[in-house]
């Protein structure tokens, strides 16, 4: 835990041991999605700057679009989606249980 915090997230010794473990997981959870974000934009990037590189040296009218050189996985859409939907009533549940965990 400690790699993590002082490593990756470069929290302060303080800031560490006020932290919850929903906290740590939270903040690792945000600076996972920050990384995430910041490698596809690069690839889309590069992506960008290859289809130029590329289509200027094409004659007119057969140039690449983006698609053509590379889909990537965030892309990709989905066929089938079979993830349930969350309904006020389960919602409340979830909230229930985590109340009771947080007062125990």
């Amino acid at each position: 835990m400690h790699q993590l915090a002082f490593g990756k997230l470069g929290m302060t010794d303080q800031e560490f041991w006020n932290a919850s473990p929903r906290d740590l997981y939270n903040r690792q959870k945000g600076y996972n999605s920050k990384v995430e974000e910041m490698q596809r934009n690069n690839w889309e990037r590069t992506r960008w700057q290859t289809l130029f590189l590329l289509n200027i040296q094409l004659p007119k009218g057969k140039d690449f679009k983006l698609q053509d050189l590379a889909v990537f996985p965030w892309e990709k859409k989905e066929e089938n989606n079979d993830t349930e939907k969350m309904t006020p009533e389960t919602m409340k549940k979830v909230i229930a249980a985590m109340d009771a965990h947080n007062n125990n």
